[in-house]
């Protein structure tokens, strides 16, 4: 998934493809999960189901070969509801995840 999103970010970076290509590439990065957010859905995955199928750890040999790396953030938010969900932090949402039953 990280692979992916460095992979989306050289896409609409590059100058030499077509602009639907790029323009494509930057409407999917807008609603792409950054590192952040895979490290979150990790704790998560772990709090409710005791796996550990996720790592919440970022290595950055994963995306070494993109020259652009990883989705780290997202600078553009534009739609209304894209502002409301940048709202629930993620110190946030792992509380509300800390109230949930934890796995067995």
């Amino acid at each position: 998934m990280l692979q992916a999103g460095a992979f989306l970010k050289e896409l609409q970076a590059d100058a030499s493809l077509p602009g639907a290509v790029r323009n494509e590439a930057r409407r999917l990065l807008r609603h792409y999960p950054t590192v952040a957010d895979f490290q979150l859905l990790a704790k998560v995955e772990k709090r409710m189901s005791g796996s550990n199928l996720l790592t919440p750890e970022f290595d950055p040999s994963w995306v070494s070969i993109y020259r652009l790396g990883a989705v780290k953030s997202l600078k553009k938010l534009t739609t209304k509801a894209s502002k409301q969900m940048a709202k629930v932090t993620g110190g946030e949402l792992l509380a509300r995840a800390e109230h949930l039953p934890t796995a067995e």
